[in-house]
């Protein structure tokens, strides 16, 4: 990952961070949840970016030290399928992460979505002169 698409995920994450304290500040909730879930998936990509650096980062530092086309030595018994098994565990939770921020995106944009309704049923209420109406109703 260069240096733009890490400094575009912080952005991400930054304004998510503002959305979401303006939100609050405004008592708009949606704007508020999706500054929040914007955020949590900022922070994601920030936290994926930097495993993958340090994941790539060891690998150079590998060869330098032992030279190319030689192992390591194992530092205690089945030390590669415990690294492989941290290595899974952490992606599935990385997809869980990933998963919620996607589920809480969705939430927003139905809460801006029913914000946005309300606010057209009493726009359309106010010109017309007639009761809003209840939605679902």
């Amino acid at each position: 990952m260069g240096f733009f698409g890490e400094a575009k995920h912080k952005v991400e994450e930054v304004v998510g961070r503002i959305e979401e304290t303006l939100g609050g500040a405004f008592g708009n909730s949606a704007m508020q949840a999706s500054g929040h879930a914007h955020a949590e998936h900022g922070e994601a990509l920030v936290e994926e970016d930097e495993a993958r650096e340090k994941q790539h980062s060891d690998a150079p530092e590998h060869q330098a030290a032992t030279g190319p086309g030689t192992t390591a030595p194992a530092t205690g018994p089945g030390t590669a399928a415990a690294q492989e098994d941290d290595a899974a565990r952490q992606h599935r939770e990385q997809e869980q992460r990933m998963d919620d921020v996607d589920r809480r995106i969705d939430e927003a944009k139905r809460a801006q979505d029913a914000v946005a309704d309300s606010g057209e049923q009493l726009r359309h209420a106010g010109s017309t002169g007639a009761a809003p109406t209840e939605p679902g109703a």
